[in-house]
């Protein structure tokens, strides 16, 4: 995957996992696995994006993918127990 080609992983999140990013208590994103969240459109050293919201306006944060796992859900509060996830450990760019 050529850096050249591939447009950053964009992912929209809630304030509070937002904040959690930016304030370095957050480093993982879990997300249902599937078409749009797997190994391959979530490779390790691909550019991502994180915005708080879908809003072009909205805050944003740069960085990276270092690593991808596969998991079972073990909590409710989202996605189903027992569901397949997506954990996508992404390191923020330093600040300017």
């Amino acid at each position: 995957m050529s850096e050249d080609t591939v447009r950053p992983l964009f992912v929209p999140l809630m304030a509070k996992w937002y904040e959690a990013f930016a304030s370095g208590r957050k480093r993982t994103e879990f997300r249902l696995l599937g078409p749009r969240w797997n190994r391959e459109t979530c490779q390790v050293g691909r550019r991502v994006v994180l915005s708080y919201g879908y809003g072009r306006s909205r805050p944003r944060l740069f960085g990276t993918v270092t690593a991808f796992r596969r998991r079972r859900n073990t909590v409710t509060d989202i996605y189903p127990h027992g569901a397949w996830l997506a954990a996508i450990t992404i390191r923020l760019d330093q600040r300017r």
